[in-house]
């Protein structure tokens, strides 16, 4: 009897349990392919996805593999069919680009209610003679 039972289904893989073999293999592919690549499972559709991870941001999907994982030298022919090394960055670049534009709009947005939101203020208070601020002429003055 050996130890090592070669007919388990998964493996242990340190930091992160028991894992499939199938998607242990699956995860060596991409990892060889580009080490800033991983596999996932995308939460919502239950697709398994290509991750692309970059600095300090969290990871983003660049590439779909569908709802079955698919055969390690199935998703290397798709990686290096699809060139998702090079494309994957420029996604990535591109999510972020979006991101970066909606966020600016939004704070152009703030700002603009804020300096309305000002002169409201302002206009009450002069019609109530009660400006926080009140605006003093004093003749020959410059």
């Amino acid at each position: 009897m050996s130890a090592l039972d070669l007919t388990a289904q998964q493996l242990w893989v340190p930091g992160t349990g028991l894992m499939p073999s199938h998607m242990r293999e699956a995860e060596q592919a991409v990892k060889d392919y580009d080490c800033d690549l991983s596999i996932g499972r995308h939460e919502q559709s239950g697709e398994w996805v290509i991750l692309l991870q970059r600095g300090g941001m969290p990871p983003h999907p660049v590439f779909g593999l569908g709802h079955e994982l698919p055969s390690r030298d199935r998703i290397m022919e798709l990686l290096y069919k699809n060139d998702v090394r090079r494309h994957g960055g420029e996604l990535v670049n591109k999510i972020m680009r979006a991101q970066d534009e909606r966020q600016k709009a939004l704070r152009d947005e703030v700002n603009e209610q804020t300096g309305v939101a000002a002169e409201g203020l302002e206009w009450a208070h002069r019609k109530a003679g009660s400006h926080p601020s009140p605006r003093i002429f004093v003749p020959g003055r410059s």
